[in-house]
């Protein structure tokens, strides 16, 4: 099994050297995304009206909605345009509206948001680990706790406000 693909079990553990390289993942970032071109989204166009009814329409009115279709979906990743002519096969009576086609896409997730997401399930994992392994800080430990790092000691849930302007370390529950 992938490390990544790991990511989704709560049981899984990570070695180091698997969150070095999952590191590289989240580092990337997700890329932007690839539009289609005139010709591909003209072609998963024509799949839908070869495959679903419509209401029929000349031959400008036609016109008109490929060009309204492509003004309102031209800004869809390619995947997600082939993922909502899909849906749009598997699930519609009808031709879709773009209201519809929209809501299909905005189901999709690419391959590399999807691997990214992992890589920061699986190291968000293992940050838990670390966090649950150490023992919890003492009161004196929280006082040393210099001013600019409080909101770090805060967001992390290690420390929280003790309700008279102070910190308290966070009880383990």
């Amino acid at each position: 099994m992938q490390i990544l693909e790991r990511a989704m079990d709560p049981e899984a553990r990570f070695t180091a050297d698997e969150c070095r390289a999952v590191q590289v993942v989240v580092d990337a970032g997700v890329p932007a995304p690839v539009l289609p071109t005139d010709q591909q989204f003209h072609q998963s166009m024509a799949a839908l009206r070869a495959s679903l009814p419509a209401k029929g329409a000349s031959h400008e009115s036609g016109q008109l909605q490929a060009k309204v279709y492509q003004k309102k979906l031209g800004h869809l990743p390619k995947g997600a345009l082939d993922y909502a002519c899909n849906r749009a096969l598997e699930e519609l009576r009808w031709f879709p509206t773009i209201s519809e086609l929209l809501a299909f896409a905005r189901d999709w997730v690419s391959p590399e948001e999807r691997a990214y997401n992992l890589a920061r399930r699986a190291l968000r994992q293992r940050e838990d680990e670390a966090r649950a392994a150490s023992p919890p800080l003492t009161q004196a430990e929280v006082d040393r706790i210099p001013a600019h790092w409080i909101p770090l000691g805060v967001a992390s849930g290690a420390i929280e406000p003790d309700g008279q302007g102070g910190y308290r370390p966070t009880e383990v529950k």
